[in-house]
């Protein structure tokens, strides 16, 4: 997944800003979908207990978020050196 989004915004940067704002709209709404996911797991452990599979779910979608809010603010960032 890392390099289809590294290759899009590859491509967005040669086409124009517009790819760049759906990119980054694209990956606010992972991110939004991946906290949903964290705040389910957390759910999980406080009322079923916590559990080794639980616990590396968790640790999973935390590594992942924070990659993704990596990309989110690189993206930002290009948007905003292009204006």
């Amino acid at each position: 997944m890392a390099v289809f989004i590294k290759r899009k915004k590859f491509l967005a940067l040669e086409q124009n800003r517009s790819e760049l704002h759906y990119l980054h709209d694209s990956l606010s709404q992972e991110l939004i979908r991946i906290n949903s996911e964290l705040r389910n797991i957390e759910y999980r452990i406080n009322f079923f207990g916590v559990t080794d599979k639980l616990l590396e779910e968790k640790k999973e979608i935390l590594i992942f978020a924070n990659w993704l809010k990596q990309e989110i603010d690189e993206t930002f960032q290009t948007l905003h050196k292009n204006n």
